[in-house]
């Protein structure tokens, strides 16, 4: 009969608890693997976890990475910890969605917003395009586009 130990951890956000993210115990079964989700105060834990296997903890979690990605433990013997960090998913987002123009102002500020962590992240380009209205592109204003 093989020993059973529990694989366990936590996952912060800016050094604060992050509830409600999955957590995956993969092996090399094939098998769906086990999921938990982390609790309120940031823990996770899978118990039962058989000795001498390869396991992998993955966490999951929508609009984050995680630091590390996964923790590997090669012939589980004894019990593991494994901490993660999740980091935001870089996203642009503009500070409206539609913006107006009054007749006879000549220019408009379209503000941007970052969001995420910008380590390793390279050029930043956002798409756009103007639209008529009221008012006719080449007769009433220079219509413009980027990609």
């Amino acid at each position: 009969m093989r020993a059973a130990y529990t694989i366990s951890g936590t996952i912060t956000r800016l050094g604060q608890p992050k509830p409600g993210i999955e957590v995956r115990l993969e092996d090399d079964s094939g098998s769906a693997p086990p999921k938990t989700i982390t609790d309120g105060n940031r823990h996770y834990s899978f118990s039962g976890v058989l000795a001498g296997f390869d396991y992998r903890i993955r966490p999951v979690g929508a609009n984050y990475v995680m630091q590390p990605q996964t923790q590997d433990f090669t012939r589980l013997d004894g019990n593991k910890t494994a901490d993660f960090v999740a980091l935001s998913v870089n996203t642009l987002l503009f500070s409206k969605t539609t913006f107006a123009i009054v007749e006879g102002t000549p220019h408009l500020i379209v503000t941007v917003v970052r969001g995420g962590n910008a380590s390793g992240v390279g050029p930043i380009t956002v798409q756009y395009t103007t639209t008529d209205g009221t008012a006719t592109a080449g007769l009433d204003y220079s219509g413009s586009h980027r990609r």
